[in-house]
């Protein structure tokens, strides 16, 4: 990288016998190479260390053929012993992305559901106290509301006739009443009608029970667990990555969509086995963007995951981009969108080693995201569930190559999907609804694009996104502008490509440049004009021959840019 308004770029060396040897004939136009994304995550599928061709799939047959699945453990909420639950989980269905399906995978929930059924949570003792919390809870219940049972009835020890006394036919009419339908969560007056039925009805008197009477106290406690499972990270991390592929693939029309593929990367995995992986994948295939879906922190292991990323794309000339944890900072997602000047938090004693990764060249080749988009709000079964800001850029850069041919992050450029969620907060005294998990002035987003953290935007009572001020994490040396930084990415994919189309062993300087002159006119073509490329011979500073070759983008890529790439002969 050179000064603001001049980009120049070395090609990695390589050696190829491809190319159209000595004749200079083009008979066809070879084809441009499609947009690839490395999309680098836990997605909980086999980790065998290859890259997963998705090969326009969609999201149900990858689910099918990949069957997703991962074991994670909660805390014991329903017994004493043993201290914690395991659970392993199977994504195989679209309908397991939705946590209530999901949680119907729940092995506990097979074990406890019959006893739940009949009413007899003392039949669990078999399991020891795997469920005592659980037993012990309905029992404490059922000792609290008796008093009130009999305070209730108390008409029924004075009956002495199998009859029902008309006064208790109608009190009972009046407690049905207060049932509105008989699979309604546990209430009060549900408890009372039950008490009055054992109190007031003799034993002899021929009625249908219930087909399931849950209990209250095991309810609250099933759920509690339930949700304790969902809000492992592990498990969110893996359930938020689908939901955000089933973003991107359904976001762009399946012809147009670019070639994904997927690399395995567990939440867990260690700063060395993510830097080999990378290298890996980025040597055996051209890459435009790396997508690293598992979020980041700011501290010393999350700093050395950035830089891994960075260093993978400077070294193979193409850019990573990531997603910071809400509290990255220490504070709240919340409380930081709510500071006046945030960037200052960032800044605090903890965050020196992201500051000495942004004087670091690699710096430009890595884009920094921070907020979610709202995929799922919080319920009383469930946490919520976000999508990671690196799968909305990733999508939003997806539909501009669809749209123009070149990707592009363009600061405050709106864009709605069906598969955010408007949620509603309260903020300054007022309600406010957006779709993001934290919302945030634009003072605010502006003071933390000036730390290198460019900010994932909600628009006010709408389910649409933005961008404020897209960029690299680069600290002010030379050009800081996301889109730039995707428009050399994709410039110096197409340029290796073409290198290997046309450079042979065997063929003169001069040929090789007429080759190179035609198919950067070919490209010039297939992209409507919008990239203009001038190619001559120069001389390196050791006085060495060097192709050199110039992309002028029009203003509607990249304003007032000339990118510049010198190429050893």
């Amino acid at each position: 990288m050179a000064d603001d308004d001049e980009h120049q770029a070395e090609i990695r060396s390589f050696t190829t016998t491809f190319g159209l040897g000595s004749d200079n004939g083009l008979q066809e136009v070879p084809p441009t190479p499609d947009y690839r994304m490395l999309l680098v995550g836990d997605f909980g599928i086999a980790d065998n260390g290859d890259c997963l061709d998705l090969a326009n799939q969609d999201l149900a047959e990858l689910l099918s053929d990949l069957a997703p699945q991962f074991t994670i453990e909660a805390e014991n909420l329903l017994g004493s012993y043993p201290p914690v639950l395991s659970e392993t989980l199977c994504l195989s269905k679209l309908s397991h992305l939705r946590p209530e399906k999901l949680s119907a995978q729940f092995s506990y929930k097979s074990e406890i559901g019959p006893a739940l059924k009949a009413g007899n949570l003392q039949s669990l003792e078999r399991f020891g106290q795997r469920y005592d919390k659980l037993t012990e809870s309905a029992l404490q219940l059922e000792k609290t509301s008796r008093p009130i049972k009999h305070q209730k009835t108390g008409v029924a020890e004075e009956t002495t006739t199998p009859d029902m006394n008309p006064d208790i036919s109608d009190d009972l009419d009046r407690l049905l009443s207060m049932v509105e339908v008989p699979e309604a969560a546990p209430t009060a007056a549900k408890g009372l009608l039950d008490s009055f039925i054992e109190q007031n009805i003799p034993s002899d008197t021929s009625r249908g029970a219930p087909e399931e009477a849950p209990i209250p106290g095991a309810e609250r406690l099933l759920t509690l667990q339930a949700k304790a499972f969902l809000s492992v990270p592990r498990c969110q991390q893996i359930l938020e990555n689908w939901i955000g592929l089933r973003l991107l693939l359904s976001s762009t029309p399946k012809d147009q969509m670019p070639d994904v593929s997927l690399l395995q990367i567990p939440l867990d995995a260690d700063v060395g086995d993510i830097s080999q992986r990378l290298e890996e994948a980025l040597s055996a295939a051209l890459f435009d963007l790396v997508v690293f879906t598992n979020r980041c922190d700011l501290k010393n292991a999350g700093v050395a995951e950035l830089k891994a990323l960075a260093i993978a794309a400077h070294t193979f000339d193409t850019l990573s981009l990531a997603t910071l944890t809400p509290d990255f900072s220490g504070v709240a997602a919340s409380e930081l969108a709510m500071r006046d000047a945030p960037q200052q938090i960032v800044g605090s004693i903890g965050h020196e080693g992201f500051f000495s990764l942004r004087d670091n060249d690699a710096a430009h080749h890595l884009g920094l995201l921070w907020n979610d988009g709202c995929a799922r709000p919080m319920s009383q079964d469930s946490p919520a569930y976000f999508i990671p800001s690196s799968w909305i850029a990733a999508t939003m850069i997806s539909q501009q190559v669809a749209r123009t041919g070149w990707p592009m992050l363009t600061p405050g450029l709106r864009a709605e999907f069906d598969a955010l969620e408007v949620q509603s907060k309260h903020i300054g005294g007022r309600e406010v609804g957006d779709v993001v998990r934290a919302t945030i002035s634009r003072d605010s987003s502006e003071a933390l694009a000036q730390a290198g953290i460019t900010v994932l935007s909600g628009q006010e009572n709408r389910a649409s996104v933005f961008f404020g001020q897209p960029a690299t994490i680069a600290s002010g040396k030379g050009d800081q502008s996301l889109t730039n930084a995707l428009v050399l990415a994709r410039l110096n994919t197409l340029l290796q490509s073409v290198l290997m189309e046309a450079f042979s062993a065997d063929q003169p300087v001069d040929e090789t440049l007429q080759t190179l002159r035609l198919r950067f006119a070919q490209l010039n073509d297939i992209y409507s004009g919008k990239m203009a490329f001038d190619v001559k011979l120069g001389d390196d500073d050791d006085g060495g021959s060097v192709i050199e070759v110039a992309a002028r983008p029009t203003p509607d890529i990249a304003p007032q840019q000339e990118f510049e790439f010198k190429i050893p002969v």
